[in-house]
């Protein structure tokens, strides 16, 4: 409120990252003018707003009702968010068709198809599945690695199956590839859309991590955590063995090699047997 904007600069640049200009306020994405007053839906919102402006100043902003298009609540401020993480600006279009070019120059396609993908972009017209052409309009994508504090602390909980579930999400991308080159026509390489296993290895070693699995010992403990340390696996070596045992094993040998392990329980009577147990063995942690 009481910010000085130009409306018609205001609507364009809302219409470039991806609002639709409606009659009425219907959903998210929905911008809707009339006179000196603009109707605005922002993603992240449980309600609409309304911008009056007198001359180019925001004179009042009023959060209002989809319903009966009424208002309901005067504020003093709102933050818009974008529609679309592309925005169709010049500068972003002018990069987006150099890149579409030398895409579709690199992987042959029809030239019928690249001029009608080329036009449609030039015209700052939308396409379906649009989404997935983000690298052609910016020069760099950044990951969350790069919003990171240097100090982050990572906790990984069960890195196995989360590498399962990685794996199995990369290979329906691969799928999701051949889709997209079919719809698009023009479609980045998968790889320069997500971190691959290797990069995002590559990267978390950086920050200090805490790795949290089940382990299976036996009796009523089933928890524990390793920092910075590579799968424990007290899987019985010989026949007969007690799993303390190989626990307690385990144990010494990470000791050893300088780690510091941390054991946690769901109650002090698990804490004290398992101790008890361990100290036995001559494991104290």
């Amino acid at each position: 409120k009481g910010d000085l904007l130009l409306r018609e600069d205001l609507i364009n640049q809302l219409m470039q990252t991806g609002y639709v200009q409606t009659d009425f306020i219907q959903g998210r994405g929905d911008i809707s003018t009339r006179g000196s007053i603009i109707d605005i839906f922002s993603p992240g919102h449980i309600a609409p707003v309304r911008l009056e402006f007198i001359g180019d100043e925001v004179g009042s902003i009023r959060e209002f009702n989809v319903e009966d298009q009424k208002s309901t609540e005067r504020i003093e401020d709102t933050t818009i968010l974008p529609v679309s993480t592309i925005s169709m600006d010049k500068p972003s279009i002018e990069r987006a068709i150099e890149y579409l070019r030398k895409k579709a120059e690199e992987e042959g396609v029809p030239a019928r198809n690249k001029h009608q993908v080329l036009e449609q972009i030039e015209k700052g017209e939308r396409i379906p599945n649009m989404e997935w052409m983000v690298p052609a309009f910016y020069p760099q994508l950044g990951s969350i690695f790069d919003y990171l504090p240097d100090n982050a602390l990572i906790i990984e909980d069960e890195p196995e199956e989360n590498k399962i579930s990685l794996d199995s999400f990369i290979e329906g991308l691969s799928e999701t590839e051949i889709v997209l080159k079919k719809q698009l026509k023009i479609a980045p390489d998968i790889q320069e859309l997500f971190l691959t296993q290797d990069i995002i290895n590559n990267r978390i070693i950086a920050f200090p991590k805490i790795v949290a699995r089940d382990l299976e010992i036996g009796g009523d403990v089933d928890t524990a955590f390793s920092f910075n340390t590579a799968p424990i696996s007290i899987a019985e070596s010989n026949e007969g063995d007690s799993p303390i045992d190989t626990l307690s094993e385990k144990i010494e040998e990470s000791q050893k090699e300088g780690y510091k392990l941390v054991l946690a329980f769901k109650t002090q009577n698990e804490e004290d047997k398992i101790h008890d147990l361990l100290k036995a063995r001559g494991n104290n942690l």
